[in-house]
C-alpha cells in the first residue's frame, strides 16, 4: 500500500466529531488540540492535510485503545452518513450495497488525493461485503466508521465489521 499523504487533504468537518466526543475529557482534548493547533476548523468545508487527520486518529488508537478508536469511528460515521443522505447518494431505506457504492463516491469528495486512492470492492453477497481501503486511514477507526454507517441501514442489526487483512500485520492493504 502506498502510505504517502503528500498533497492529500480531508474536509475539516471530519475533525469536528472527534473534538465533540472528547470535549469533556480535558486531558485527551488538549492532546488532540495540540496535534491540530495549526488548523483553522471554523469552515467545515475547508480541506486540511490528511497527515494531521491520521495523526489524530492514530493518537486515539495508540493512547486510548481499540475500543475508543471504534467508538470514535462510529461518531465520524454520522456526518458521513448525513453527507450521503443529504447529497441524495443514499435514501432512508438504504441497504449496505447502496452505502458501499455511495461511500466510494463520497470519499472522492471529502478526501482529495492526487493518486485517486479510496475504496475497492472485492466481493459482496447477501450478508457479507469485502472492501479494501487503498487510502491511508487508521484501520480500527475505519471499522467503527463502517459499523456506524451500516447501523443506519434498515433491516441491518448488530452489523459487525472485521479486519480480514491489515497493513499493520504485514498485508498489502487493509481489507474489511
Amino acid at each position: 500500500m502506498d502510505l504517502s499523504t503528500d498533497n492529500v487533504t480531508v474536509m475539516g468537518e471530519f475533525f469536528l466529531p472527534i473534538l465533540e466526543i472528547y470535549k469533556d475529557r480535558v486531558t485527551i482534548l488538549n492532546s488532540i488540540q495540540e496535534i491540530i493547533k495549526d488548523l483553522d476548523l471554523s469552515d467545515p468545508k475547508k480541506m486540511h492535510p490528511m497527515k494531521k487527520y491520521n495523526e489524530v486518529l492514530n493518537w486515539i488508537d495508540e493512547n486510548l485503545g481499540r475500543a475508543n478508536a471504534v467508538i470514535t469511528g462510529k461518531n465520524i460515521g454520522k456526518p458521513i452518513y448525513d453527507y450521503l443522505e443529504n447529497g441524495g447518494l443514499v435514501q432512508q431505506d438504504a441497504k449496505p450495497i447502496n452505502i458501499k457504492q455511495a461511500l466510494d463516491n463520497l470519499a472522492r469528495v471529502v478526501i482529495s488525493d492526487p493518486k485517486n486512492r479510496g475504496w475497492e470492492f472485492l466481493s459482496d453477497g447477501p450478508s457479507k461485503i469485502v472492501m479494501r481501503k487503498t487510502q491511508t486511514f487508521n484501520a480500527n477507526i475505519q471499522c467503527g466508521v463502517l459499523e456506524g454507517l451500516l447501523s443506519r441501514c434498515k433491516n441491518v442489526h448488530n452489523a459487525r465489521v472485521e479486519l480480514i487483512a491489515e497493513v499493520k500485520s504485514g498485508a498489502e492493504y487493509d481489507d474489511y
